[in-house]
Parts: C-alpha cells; sequence; structure tokens
C-alpha cells in the first residue's frame, strides 16, 4: 500500500515550482492528505513551464489547486479532482503558469484587492488585462490597470474595494462610474478609483450579441474569458493576468504567439473588429508604430474597405482620433505609422482638410505630407537626441506633416484662417497652443528660407516671386551679418521662443516635391516612401540645420524674446520730445526694437544716441 504524502511538503513543491507565494494556497493545512506521493516520484521536472509539465499529473494537480481556489472549493475533492483530470490536455495553450515581474506597489494593490474580494464574500475571478499584461510581458512598466470581473459589475466591485481599503486606513479615491455610450463605440460602463496612487478601471467579462446589419450589440451580458478575449480589439491586448491563480492567460491562443513574433492581428475577422469599434483601425497602427511590429496583411486589407474608412470618418469622435494621433507622433516609429494610414487609403480621413477652403477639389495631399514628415524626422535622427526635447520633436513632425497644406486657407465668420491650424484645433482636438505654434512656425520658415538663401546657404529654396519682410540695409548687425537680415531673424524668434529651433527642419525640407506648390499643380510625383533612409539627403540637411543655428548665435539672438527695451515709454517720450504717448511713440518704441535686434549687446547711451539721431534724420 503506497503511503499518504502530507500537503506541507506538496505545498513547498508547488510553490517552488510554480512560483507562487504561499498565500495563494489558501486550503493547505495540517489535516489534508492526499496520495500523490507516487505521482511526483514518476513526473519530477526540471521545469515547471513545459508542456510536459502541464500535461502531467503533477501539472493537472496543480491546476486543480488553483481551479479549487477560484471556485471555492476544497482542492482535494476527489470529484473536483476528476473533473479537472477530464479536461482537455490543450490547457497549456490558454493558461501559461508563469509568474510576471510585478513591482512592490502592484503586489501590495492586488493583494488588497484581492483580500477586500475575500472580505467581502465576493466568488468573483479578478484579472488584470489588456495593455497592463502586454507591457509587462515586454518588459515594460505601466500607469494604470484594467480590471476584468467574471460574474459581477465593476461599479459593485469597485464599492466593495473602496469601503475595505477606507476601513483599513488605506489611500483611496472615490469611485467614478464612466457610463456606456454606443454612439461613440463605448459599449460597456466602466468603474473608476485610484488605490495607492495607481488608476485601476474595472469592467466585467462581457459577451455581446449584434443584429444583422449592425455592429452595434444589441444586447450585452456577463461573458467568459474567451468571449471577452475574442473582441478586444487585438490579441496582443487579449491577455489577462489571473490574481486568483497568478497565472496568464490566452484565450485566443494568439495573443502570446504574436506578441513573440511581432505581429498586430485582431482576434477577429478585422471587418468584424473595426465596424464594431472603427478607431481599432487606428489603436492598430499606433501599436504597430510604438513596438515596431508589423500589420497582419488581412488586417491592412479590411482596413482599406470602404464602409471601414466610412465608419472611422463618422462614427469616432474627433478627441479619441487626436488621442491616438498623438500616441503615433511619440512612438518608435511615426513615419510608419503615418505611411501605413497613406496604404490603408485613409490618410485624407485622419486628416481631413475642411470644405470650402482654397486647396483645389480632388487634390491629394497625403503623399507630399508623409513625404516631408518623413524627411523631417531623418534630419531629427541625424541631428541627434540633444538636438532637441521629446516635445519638440513632437512639434516638429507634425508642422512637417501639414508643411504642403502651409498655403491652404479657410473663411470662417469672414476671417481668414489657415488649414493646419483647423485640422490641430478642430479634427483633433489638440490645444490652441498647438494650432496656433504649428501655424506660426510655417510663417516662420517661409521667412528664414529667404534669410538663408540671401546668405548663400547651400540647400534652401526660396519660393520664386515672394520677397522677403525686411527692407534690405547695408549697415551691420550682430557677427557682421546684414542689419535686415538680423533684424528679420530676431523677430521671427521672438515670436516663436523657445520653439524657434523647431523652424530649421522646415527651412530644411523645402525642397520636397509639391511642398512649395501644392495648391498651384497637381502633384503627381511618384513619393518613395518605403522604411528606407536617404543619409546623405539628411545628412545634407543637418549641415544646414547647424549652419543656421551658427548664425543666429553670431546674431546674439538664440533668446531676442528676452531683450527688454533699453528705454522705457517714459524716457523715450522725454527724450524726443512728446508730450503724449500715441502712435509717434510706437513708431519710436518699434525703431528702439529693430536697432536692439541689430546690436543686441548694446548699452543705453548708444542706444539714446541712435534715437536721437532718427529726429535730427
Amino acid at each position: 500500500m503506497r503511503s499518504t504524502f502530507h500537503p506541507r511538503p506538496l505545498r513547498s513543491f508547488l510553490v517552488q515550482r510554480s512560483k507562487f507565494s504561499c498565500s495563494q494556497f489558501p486550503y493547505f493545512n495540517s489535516s489534508n492528505k492526499l496520495d500523490v506521493q507516487y505521482q511526483f516520484k514518476k513526473h519530477r521536472l526540471t521545469s515547471y513551464t513545459t508542456k510536459a509539465f502541464e500535461k502531467s499529473p503533477v501539472g493537472i494537480l496543480t491546476h486543480a489547486i488553483r481551479q479549487a481556489s477560484v471556485q471555492g472549493v476544497h482542492p482535494f475533492d476527489y470529484k473536483h479532482l476528476q473533473t479537472i483530470k477530464q479536461q482537455p490536455q490543450e490547457l497549456h495553450k490558454v493558461i501559461h503558469m508563469e509568474s510576471l515581474a510585478l513591482t512592490e506597489e502592484e503586489i501590495q494593490i492586488f493583494r488588497l484587492l484581492m483580500e477586500a474580494r475575500n472580505k467581502s464574500g465576493s466568488k468573483t475571478v479578478l484579472r488584470a488585462a489588456g495593455g497592463w499584461v502586454r507591457d509587462k510581458l515586454l518588459g515594460l512598466e505601466s500607469d494604470d490597470i484594467d480590471l476584468a470581473l467574471d460574474d459581477e459589475l465593476g461599479r459593485n466591485f469597485a464599492t466593495k474595494v473602496h469601503e475595505y481599503l477606507v476601513q483599513e486606513g488605506e489611500s483611496v479615491s472615490e469611485v467614478g462610474v464612466i457610463q456606456m455610450n454606443p454612439d461613440q463605440s463605448k459599449h460597456l460602463e466602466t468603474a473608476r478609483l485610484k488605490v495607492r496612487g495607481v488608476w485601476l478601471d474595472l469592467v466585467n467579462l462581457r459577451a455581446e450579441a449584434y443584429a444583422e446589419d449592425s455592429r452595434i450589440p444589441t444586447t450585452t451580458e456577463f461573458g467568459t474569458p474567451t468571449q471577452d478575449a475574442y473582441r478586444r480589439d487585438l490579441t496582443i491586448n487579449s491577455m489577462f493576468y489571473n490574481l486568483n491563480t497568478g497565472s496568464i492567460e490566452d484565450w485566443t491562443g494568439m495573443g502570446l504567439s504574436d506578441l513573440r513574433n511581432k505581429v498586430i492581428r485582431t482576434p477577429l475577422p478585422p471587418m468584424d473588429t473595426f465596424l464594431d469599434d472603427p478607431l481599432r483601425v487606428l489603436r492598430a497602427v499606433r501599436f504597430s508604430a510604438r513596438f515596431n511590429f508589423m500589420l497582419h496583411p488581412d488586417l491592412m486589407e479590411a482596413a482599406a474597405l470602404e464602409n471601414v474608412r466610412l465608419a472611422l470618418r463618422d462614427k469616432v469622435s474627433k478627441e479619441r482620433v487626436g488621442t491616438e494621433l498623438d500616441g503615433m507622433l511619440k512612438s518608435r516609429d511615426p513615419v510608419a505609422a503615418m505611411r501605413n494610414l497613406l496604404r490603408m487609403g485613409i490618410f485624407e480621413i485622419v486628416f481631413q482638410v475642411p470644405q470650402g477652403s482654397t486647396l483645389p477639389p480632388g487634390r491629394h495631399y497625403a503623399g507630399p505630407c508623409v513625404a516631408a514628415m518623413k524627411a523631417s524626422h531623418e534630419l531629427i535622427q541625424e541631428l541627434g537626441p540633444q538636438f532637441f526635447t521629446k516635445q519638440e520633436v513632437r512639434m516638429c513632425l507634425l508642422a512637417s506633416l501639414l508643411l504642403p497644406l502651409q498655403d491652404c486657407a479657410l473663411t470662417v465668420k469672414k476671417k481668414k484662417v489657415m488649414v493646419p491650424g483647423v485640422i490641430i484645433k478642430e479634427e483633433f482636438k489638440f490645444n490652441s497652443k498647438d494650432a496656433d505654434t504649428v501655424v506660426a512656425l510655417h510663417s516662420a520658415a517661409r521667412e528664414l528660407v529667404h534669410v538663408a538663401a540671401e546668405l548663400g546657404l547651400e540647400g534652401v529654396h526660396p519660393r520664386p516671386g515672394v520677397e522677403p519682410a525686411q527692407t534690405r540695409s547695408e549697415e551691420a548687425g550682430g557677427g557682421g551679418y546684414p542689419a535686415h537680415l538680423c533684424i528679420a531673424t530676431g523677430l521671427l524668434i521672438r515670436k516663436l521662443k523657445e520653439a524657434w529651433r523647431v523652424v530649421l527642419p522646415l527651412v530644411a525640407i523645402q525642397d520636397i516635391p509639391c511642398v512649395l506648390n501644392l495648391l498651384d499643380d497637381e502633384c503627381n510625383v511618384n513619393f518613395d516612401l518605403e522604411p528606407k533612409e536617404n543619409t546623405f539627403e539628411a545628412s545634407r540637411r543637418a549641415s544646414l540645420t547647424h549652419q543656421l543655428v551658427h548664425m543666429v548665435e553670431a546674431m546674439g539672438l538664440e533668446r531676442a524674446w528676452e531683450i527688454k527695451p533699453l528705454i522705457d515709454g517714459n524716457t523715450m517720450m522725454k527724450l524726443m520730445g512728446l508730450t503724449k504717448g500715441g502712435p509717434k511713440l510706437g513708431e519710436y518704441m518699434d525703431a528702439q526694437l529693430r536697432w536692439q535686434l541689430q546690436n543686441p549687446f548694446s548699452s543705453v547711451d548708444e542706444c539714446k544716441e541712435r534715437m536721437l539721431k532718427l529726429i535730427d534724420a
């Protein structure tokens, strides 16, 4: 007769092999006995992650204990073990008994959630879902955690957590509820609360039913993990981390493999997924650019379908589109994101020029826009990471992307407004500062091109027939440069302030075909937008950029917006013999500023002498 096996060595073995803590096996105590010694001796394995272990009696037993913890039954109940033993041997394709590298903060948050669950008597299974699991598997940190509940509404469980944490004296926010909004493709109510400084979003697992002619759910009800996983946007976002058992769950069977193989695909046929929420097209593009993953061909084909393109145009809020676009601009490869939008045929839907603008009807602009951004991105890479801040890179890419539309205007309430600013502010709902900065960068680039051209800098292309704003002067300014060029440069830097360096790439890429004349001629250039760098052009443009920086520094104007009048208004009135302020005083103050831009290191006495000469003149 075989001897029985005491549970405490069994617990130690399981903890050692599965890297779980003892607290995750709460049913073990000294009275529990099970005749499993023979099985352990027969199936001692070196790696708990192998498929052999998951299929072995020991693996089945481990899963039995986990499932028992979830189901609230005794792990050594004979009927329960028989049920587990009869489960399909393909379990390893879904449940992956491997640990995540949790931070101490995450460990404590999960502990509090489980304590709140147990204290309230809830039997729900807690699963961290989506992006948090993906980022953890990639070795990245995540700012917030999405939690999926198998049999309870998010707001109900969030209330229980809040009550428990308040009793325990823990720091926790009030429970907030984001209501469902089917018109904006938000089909599920979400509860939010902050625990120990980390935001948690809580929802229930869901299953959906659809009418034949619609992807808006007619019914939404509690679902299984499999149903919930398949209704998510991408396979890499469809995995769960089961807090009750400490295991990774990949119910689509594709999430982990796609993560390893760097593939972006949808769990369901992509057209169904996109019509459910058209924003998922942009999310797929953003994740592809963020992680440098390949978009699956089926996904690319579905995104280009007319009904998907129209749904993206009509159904998705502008704020959500703007959020995705901002993520693309900040991603590892923003050019790849724009290139994919172009290939899908949705670039001009995302970057939609308003009706009534000066852009000729039917004039396509996607190619020149992506080409301009590609050239700018290559230049930024050539200049190195120290040249721009992350925010400056974002603004430079956005301004470059819209540079071919720089002359496109629209009349709004009898006022002329530039289309790039309208797109940024109205189509993406970015802040007004972004819109104003891009329009100012475009204007400054046009002026700075003429400055560079007059100095004979190689590689600049001023627009034919457009004269510079400042009258030519024979006087010399800072660094020996012509005075009128110092004035022009100083004025544009005063307008742009810290962002003045961002304008330099816009000057350097003006030679891109169709950037300067998109409104005049149909752009028939076949742009080569393949992901290969033109190192010669990038090096040439970087050289021009450095020459412009040297020019500004030699002029002494790199912080021109900080230049204060050497002579204040009252002193100027006395000096110039004025009895009151008015247009004449304004002219004198403006003349003083221009002289200071020519001579940024001059003294008060020198400035007074210069102003008195104006009276004599």
